[in-house]
């Protein structure tokens, strides 16, 4: 059983560790992942909220950090463990946090050496706005969302 909770600061050693396990998956050794200015946990921490996945035995296996920004949702660092990647921890850690910072848009920046890995996404009602290529055969995407009651 998974569970969510708002992340600390004193989780940062966790969290920059599975954002290791899901660089040295997509990149080669060395190789940072992609990050906007103003996406690195520290500016979640200071700005916005974070949330976590964790086991039973209080691994964590996934996290998030979101924050409001021009008068919508910007989410970025989108991490989860290699193992449980397409076990809907993403999922649950994007509704989770749309929950907690409703917005009529919202807005993911993704890295992905693969547009399937976009899936739970799409499925989320999100859609690709922007692709830029990056080194390695990584792709950025800019995904939207809008919500339905919201909109108009």
């Amino acid at each position: 059983m998974i569970r969510l909770e708002k992340a600390g600061r004193e989780d940062l050693a966790a969290l920059v560790q599975l954002q290791e396990m899901v660089r040295a998956r997509l990149l080669p050794e060395g190789q940072p992942l992609p990050e906007t200015a103003g996406d690195s946990l520290e500016d979640f921490f200071a700005h916005g909220v974070v949330l976590r996945a964790l086991m039973e035995d209080d691994t964590m296996v996934g996290a998030v950090g979101g924050r409001e920004v021009d008068g919508g949702q910007h989410l970025a660092q989108l991490l989860v463990h290699p193992q449980w990647q397409g076990q809907y921890v993403e999922t649950m850690l994007l509704l989770q946090m749309e929950s907690l910072l409703p917005e009529a848009r919202r807005e993911l920046l993704f890295p992905a050496r693969d547009a399937a890995d976009l899936r739970p996404l799409l499925w989320l009602g999100y859609t690709v706005s922007e692709e830029t290529p990056l080194p390695h055969g990584l792709t950025l995407y800019r995904l939207e969302k809008s919500s339905i009651l919201n909109a108009g």
